[in-house]
């Protein structure tokens, strides 16, 4: 039987010794202070119990086996108050003297289990304290094990942690170098077909050049100039006059057909027969020794004559036939 089971036999047992000795209303105070005894002793264990319960911890055995007889005991106590109910006033009168040594030896009896159950009550209380140190230390125990074991936990997980930066930091580093490396070879790529482009570029300019070179001599070839006599010619412009070579620095004519552009590329040949000076009206020498140009050339009279001096580019003024032939001849002389 558990001590609840004790507890409330012995609770009955107090209950029903109070209700006997209300019944009787026995002027005997001793009488009813034993049953007031009895049912305070009752009610204090109860109270003790349901706090031990109420904290968590079990009812100490001792006082298990006091609470077992505490009833024992009170239930001795209600058979004496039934006995001296049932007695009739004779008898209350011949056993008062020992009634009132059972009342005294079972309140004695009673503050015994008292002070047992106070006793077995610290006993109890020193056990549970011990039993909570112990409890207490090993939850100690237990918190310094799990705070060892969450700061291995924390410490993994810095090393989990720092391990996986260290290697999204070396994924990046990688990343920018095949990253540079990738523009590195696209400027190469681009600077390569910038040069391939100025190849094919130059390369066409090149055959473009030369085909127009080609075109150009073809053309040559197809169309030769025709020679005529220019504005400044000595030579008269009639077509039994051949064409003339042209002039000179000095008023002469070169020695090489080839020393002016625009002319045959293959030699002249010197025209026969070689004209008279009476196709030139006149000519000059201007001062300084720089050579003479005569225009507007005829044959035979010369009716008007510009003579140009090819250093400083001034004309002269118009002179008569018979003033040019005059100076014609004092050039030939």
């Amino acid at each position: 039987m558990s001590a609840i089971s004790y507890l409330n036999e012995a609770a009955a047992i107090a209950l029903r010794i109070l209700i006997i000795v209300q019944d009787v209303r026995s002027r005997n105070n001793a009488f009813n202070d034993l049953a007031r005894d009895a049912c305070g002793l009752v009610y204090t264990i109860a109270i003790e119990c349901q706090s031990m319960i109420k904290e968590g911890h079990n009812v100490p055995v001792s006082v298990q086996i006091h609470i077992s007889s505490l009833a024992r005991n009170l239930a001795e106590v209600e058979k004496f108050a039934q006995k001296k109910v049932e007695r009739n006033a004779f008898k209350k009168i011949i056993f008062h003297s020992k009634d009132m040594d059972e009342i005294t030896r079972y309140r004695q009896l009673l503050r015994q289990s008292l002070d047992v159950f106070g006793i077995q009550t610290n006993i109890s209380i020193q056990e549970n304290l011990s039993r909570i140190l112990a409890s207490i230390e090993k939850q100690g125990q237990e918190l310094k094990e799990n705070r060892n074991k969450h700061d291995e936990e924390q410490r993994h997980a810095a090393e989990e942690i720092s391990t996986r930066l260290e290697t999204l930091r070396i994924h990046e580093e990688d990343r920018q170098a095949q990253q540079r490396l990738e523009e590195f070879r696209k400027g190469e790529r681009e600077e390569a077909e910038k040069q391939k482009r100025k190849a094919e570029q130059a390369r066409r300019e090149t055959e473009k050049f030369a085909e127009d070179q080609d075109e150009n001599e073809s053309r040559k070839k197809t169309h030769k100039p025709h020679l005529s006599p220019g504005p400044n010619s000595g030579y008269n412009g009639h077509a039994s006059s051949p064409p003339p070579y042209p002039m000179g620095p000095f008023g002469y004519a070169p020695s090489s057909p080839y020393l002016y552009p625009g002319y045959p590329s293959s030699p002249y040949t010197t025209p026969s027969p070689i004209p008279s000076m009476s196709n030139i009206s006149g000519s000059a020498i201007s001062f300084g020794g720089a050579p003479a140009y005569v225009s507007n050339v005829n044959s035979g009279n010369v009716s008007n004559t510009v003579i140009t001096n090819s250093m400083n580019g001034y004309p002269s003024r118009n002179k008569s036939p018979r003033r040019m032939a005059h100076n014609a001849e004092d050039a030939d002389n």
